[in-house]
Parts: structure tokens; C-alpha cells; sequence
């Protein structure tokens, strides 16, 4: 299981919204390896509360068209 619209794709996908600076020491994340790196190149934060409208979206698609861990 992986956390829901928290990969590399989703921020790169999401990269118009702002965040606040990263800090401190960057951590590898099990679920993409390749976060990481993402993150590191937007030096900015995403967090859960800007993607709400999409993840409001994916919670009214049918089970079967919604997102799997």
C-alpha cells in the first residue's frame, strides 16, 4: 500500500500549486523512489489540503476506477 496521490507523478502533476520551503534532511520514501528527487527539485511542499478537490474526485469515482494502494 502506498500513501493516496503522494508520488512523484502526483506532484509533478500538481507542480502550479505553491508550498511552503522544504527543511530539513530529505527522506527516501518506500512507496516512489523517485519522490525524493522530485521533491528536492521543487524545494517546495505538497500537502494533502491542496489536492483536496482531486481527492474529493477520486472518492466519487466507482470503487473499481478509484485508486489502489
Amino acid at each position: 500500500m502506498r500513501p493516496w496521490r503522494m508520488a512523484a507523478e502526483d506532484l509533478k502533476s500538481h507542480a502550479h500549486l505553491e508550498g511552503k520551503p522544504l527543511e530539513g534532511r530529505a527522506q527516501e520514501a518506500a512507496w516512489d523512489p523517485q519522490l525524493r528527487a522530485a521533491l528536492e527539485r521543487r524545494g517546495r511542499a505538497l500537502h494533502e489540503e491542496q489536492l483536496i478537490e482531486t481527492l474529493l474526485h477520486d472518492l466519487r469515482l466507482p470503487p473499481e476506477r478509484q485508486l489502489s494502494g
